[in-house]
């Protein structure tokens, strides 16, 4: 699948989590923000992503004939690390030399991908704390690649599948109950493992007739769950159990949302908020997620104040998707042509999707 076959359904929940992480950090301390974890859920909703692309990837390259579990891997490899490191590495780099203090004093963290421990250990803060979740995707990638090349069975594989949300859930509940703290909890690969988990499990496409009412149960189990707690910030949360349950209805809803999607394809494309407004800003997501907690320390060094919330929307937008763009057309798109003209040396099949 190439850029022009991309889904606009998928690229719209991509769109949809970049904001709400967005407007969590922008607004930080607001009584929506606080009330509903918006960025905690756009989080969730990244990770389930991953996890159903790398699946559909690592199913569809170890479908074709004549394909090894060895060029399997290396051709995965390949993949993620050109979509994923390029523009990473640029932004890192670039806020570097621009004098960063939190970027420089955790630059062999960033750059190696272990950026979670320092969030967990206290020494990661500031406008660059967002980074975690590209090194507990990374960390994954590498953890269930891995797996895939030693377990060839499906059925094994699917088994493990079960076994790793069952544990995500209890990692969760566990760290809760020994008060560990919520960074602990959730931000570590063990905390976030079932999210992962459950995308890998929406690997094929299935026919659900029942999809809208799925998705609709899904919802009410959300709202249930945050209701329960009166709509408190997680870190105000006294509760062992919320922490766990929080994620498992933001998965669950994300995890429906997809099944919907599978099932009515042509409704959705169609739709002009969709394709038109945003799988636009779903194809740049990742580099609207890398700068968007830039736009702060930007504004703030530019001298500029605002009056309202709204102005302040549009300038930290505004900043976020210019530097997208750029992030997409400079850095992103070049790299993905790389990927395909060494794939095409190599004689190797393409993989599914620049995603």
């Amino acid at each position: 699948m190439n850029i022009a076959e991309r889904r606009s359904d998928y690229d719209s929940i991509r769109a949809v989590a970049a904001l709400m992480v967005a407007f969590a950090h922008w607004f930080m301390g607001s009584a929506l923000a606080n009330s509903f974890m918006f960025g905690r859920a756009g989080v969730v909703a990244f990770f389930v992503l991953s996890g159903m692309f790398i699946g559909r990837i690592l199913f569809y390259q170890s479908s074709i004939e004549g394909e090894t579990r060895v060029s399997v891997f290396l051709k995965f490899a390949l993949s993620r690390i050109l979509r994923i490191v390029p523009p990473y590495i640029f932004a890192i780099f670039l806020i570097y030399l621009l004098g960063y203090q939190y970027v420089q004093s955790n630059i062999d963290a960033l750059v190696l991908f272990v950026s979670n421990f320092d969030m967990v250990s206290g020494s990661l803060y500031g406008y660059a704390v967002h980074f975690w979740t590209i090194s507990v995707e990374v960390q994954f990638y590498i953890f269930w690649a891995v797996l895939f090349f030693l377990m060839p069975s499906e059925k094994l594989r699917a088994k493990v599948l079960l076994l790793m949300i069952v544990f995500g859930f209890f990692w969760r509940l566990f760290s809760s109950y020994t008060d560990q703290g919520w960074v602990f909890s959730t931000y570590l690969l063990p905390g976030c493992i079932d999210s992962f988990a459950v995308g890998l499990l929406l690997t094929r496409e299935r026919r659900v007739r029942n999809s809208g009412l799925m998705l609709l149960l899904s919802i009410v189990f959300l709202l249930s769950v945050m209701a329960a707690v009166d709509f408190k910030p997680y870190e105000s949360v006294d509760s062992v159990w919320f922490p766990a349950v929080q994620d498992v209805s933001f998965t669950v809803l994300t995890a429906c949302l997809i099944i919907y999607m599978d099932n009515h394809k042509n409704l959705i494309n169609e739709n002009f908020l969709f394709r038109k407004v945003l799988a636009p800003l779903g194809l740049i997501s990742y580099g609207f997620y890398i700068w968007h907690y830039f736009a702060i320390p930007f504004w703030a060094q530019m001298g500029v104040s605002f009056n309202s919330d709204e102005y302040k929307f549009l300038a930290y937008f505004s900043f976020s998707f210019i530097a997208a763009g750029l992030s997409w057309f400079i850095i992103e798109k070049p790299a993905m042509k790389l990927r395909r003209s060494i794939v095409k040396v190599l004689k190797m099949k393409p993989a599914t999707a620049d995603q």
